[in-house]
């Protein structure tokens, strides 16, 4: 599956008119006191050709460090069902455009993300309203967003570095003279509570894209999910790609 986003960066009141904060909300989920909390967000909706709609999610982590939410009462969405696809893992800052829901044509219901930490209950409301149309493939300037295709899946070893790759293109806007343009980065999306240890997080593509590599240490067994990006500095697109460590 392949998500793609344009690169938003949103102030505090437009984070606050996205996320609400319910009654009662201030559970002691996770007794940490070095946790802080992790905002939802919805940005927005996107029609496809057949009628049927995108909903975009992300988030916003105060963060310095990754944090993992299992799927389950503090991570979940509403209708049922609970997994949609959402991440696990969050990263420090914001997190654009993080997964994606795909809803019917003449949709006009909502669906809610929840996420519970550091003691606070924080909800995002997903809904086909034109105030929240957006177009993640292409901007105002005739740029359209790079393509990404990851490696494939792959098994590995506790502690042992494995391979990963993936492939981007690109239509070489927008152009930033003196700066990195295209470059593809590897994240840890879902998985056990264990950091990945990454070789390289970014990696400086060449004009028109080409094939980069990583590798990644695991320290736990387990199933994850690993997030692979390519971003032109404007216009983002993800691919995943799972890791079965034993």
């Amino acid at each position: 599956m392949a998500i793609r986003g344009r690169l938003i960066t949103l102030g505090a009141a437009a984070l606050v008119a996205l996320v609400s904060y319910p009654s009662g909300a201030f559970a002691q989920d996770i007794p940490n006191p070095d946790l802080k909390n992790i905002s939802p967000a919805y940005e927005g909706w996107e029609k496809n050709p057949d009628g049927s709609y995108y909903l975009y999610y992300g988030y916003f982590s105060r963060n310095a460090e990754e944090v993992t939410i299992p799927l389950g009462p503090n991570n979940t969405l509403s209708p049922a069902p609970e997994d949609r696809g959402q991440p696990t893992n969050f990263l420090p800052g914001r997190g654009r455009n993080a997964f994606r829901i795909k809803v019917p044509p003449g949709w006009n219901e909502k669906i809610v993300w929840t996420l519970t930490i550091a003691g606070q209950t924080q909800t995002a409301n997903g809904t086909v309203q034109d105030l929240y149309e957006i177009a993640v493939d292409e901007d105002t300037r005739g740029n359209t967003a790079p393509t990404v295709k990851s490696g494939g899946n792959l098994t590995a070893t506790v502690g042992q570095p494995v391979t990963l790759t993936g492939s981007t293109t690109d239509d070489g806007k927008p152009f930033r003279q003196g700066k990195p343009r295209l470059l593809l980065n590897w994240s840890k999306y879902r998985g056990p509570a264990a950091k990945i240890e990454f070789s390289k997080n970014d990696i400086v593509m060449p004009d028109g894209g080409g094939q980069g590599s990583t590798t990644a240490t695991f320290k736990a067994p387990g199933v994850y999910t690993v997030r692979i990006t390519a971003t032109d500095t404007n216009l983002s697109v993800d691919d995943f790609i799972t890791v079965t460590v034993k």
